[in-house]
């Protein structure tokens, strides 16, 4: 019994050695990195029914088709908040009836004011006459003071008939100078009622054509818009995918990836719904910036990642917009000094190991893969390193 007792001691002992190995051997071999992307498939085309133009910088949503909806030409998509533009509306209409009424009373005043214009040009007109009969007396009739100031009266009612004319010239160009203004202030409020109208009318978005909606994402959230959300001049509110065209596969890359996609490459991708049946695919385009993906940490960036999809013709039918990919992507093979990367510690001066013996030594990292480094130099084949759990 004892040396049974003495045999399980030995074999749990053992056990616990290796559950507490914290050392590993270097070795020869090659690690093949790769990269994995998650994505949705989109169509490679479509039609987006964006926000109209304005001069409010922000725009409400009041209603949205249901993404998923199948729509027709005319159909209405998406309505915005017209108040405020009902608002002006109403103002505008108000001020276009005083204007009208303003400007047929002020007419009238004006025609009044030449009409007693032209009185006192007509006046003027016969004094003047009546001066010109006085001063035709012949001089034997009338005594010289007298045919003097014949002649002086005929001067005065000639400037003063001089006078009134222009007066009278004056006063039309006026007026008609003063009625061409307040008509353009008329017009003008006309305008900018209709311009009014035209703006309220463009806040319901019709479908162009006949497709499936397809509700935008809200920029600042991650999520669809919805009714109340606020959008600005051309913000896409609604898509039409065009199915006719090829299908892409839009997905992010980390930014801590950075370098490790390029345009062109060869990918797999693998619908989640489908694990079994793999698609070839190809890295279409890499947006040059990463941003921050919305509502997610600002420490979290990415990088926006396309990739032209190989549809073979037995998958065709079952690919829906939305569906979730896989995407891997594998860099050629890499040889030399294999070994865990918890056994390889990353810091500013470059990379290092934990030697068995406690000795730290430099190494330079060829490449990595999710569980493992190669080393370009710094170890030997059969050296033992210490897993120290670092970052690689």
């Amino acid at each position: 019994m004892k040396a049974v007792a003495l045999a399980a001691s030995l074999v749990a002992c053992g056990a616990a050695a290796r559950s507490r190995q914290t050392t590993a051997v270097v070795t020869s071999g090659e690690v093949a990195p790769r990269v994995l992307l998650t994505g949705e498939l989109h169509p490679a085309a479509a039609t987006d029914i964006v926000a109209p133009q304005t001069d409010q910088t922000q725009l409400v949503i009041r209603w949205l088709v249901p993404t998923g909806t199948r729509v027709h030409a005319g159909d209405r998509v998406a309505e915005l908040d017209s108040t405020p533009f009902q608002n002006q509306l109403q103002e505008l209409t108000s001020g276009l009836a005083s204007s009208e009424l303003a400007l047929r009373a002020q007419n009238r005043t004006d025609q009044l004011a030449i009409a007693t214009q032209r009185n006192s040009v007509r006046r003027a007109q016969i004094e003047r006459d009546k001066a010109a009969l006085h001063a035709a007396v012949p001089a034997d009739v009338q005594d010289v003071r007298t045919a003097r100031q014949n002649d002086l009266a005929l001067a005065r009612s000639e400037t003063e008939l001089a006078i009134a004319k222009q007066d009278l010239a004056a006063l039309i160009e006026a007026t008609a100078v003063n009625a061409k203004l307040r008509a353009f202030d008329v017009e003008r409020t006309r305008r900018t009622m209709q311009a009014t109208q035209q703006t309220i009318a463009s806040l319901v978005l019709r479908s162009p054509r006949d497709g499936l909606a397809v509700v935008a994402p809200q920029p600042w959230a991650d999520r669809p818009l919805r009714v109340g959300d606020t959008v600005v001049a051309n913000a896409p509110l609604v898509s039409l995918p065009d199915f006719g065209h090829a299908m892409e596969v839009a997905a992010t890359l980390s930014d801590v990836d950075d370098g490790r996609v390029s345009v062109g490459e060869a990918a797999t991708c693998t619908l989640d719904a489908f694990p079994d049946a793999a698609m070839p695919c190809a890295v279409d385009t890499v947006s040059p910036f990463a941003r921050v993906a919305p509502g997610r940490s600002t420490l979290r960036r990415s990088f926006d990642v396309t990739l032209k999809l190989d549809v073979p013709a037995d998958a065709a039918a079952r690919l829906r917009a939305g569906m979730s990919f896989e995407v891997e992507l594998r860099d050629p093979p890499v040889r030399g000094l294999v070994l865990p990367r918890a056994a390889v510690v990353r810091g500013e001066a470059g990379a290092w190991v934990v030697m068995a013996s406690g000795e730290v030594r430099d190494v330079e990292i060829a490449s990595c893969d999710e569980q493992r480094c190669a080393l370009s130099r710094g170890l030997t084949d059969g050296e033992l390193v210490q897993l120290t759990g670092g970052r690689s």
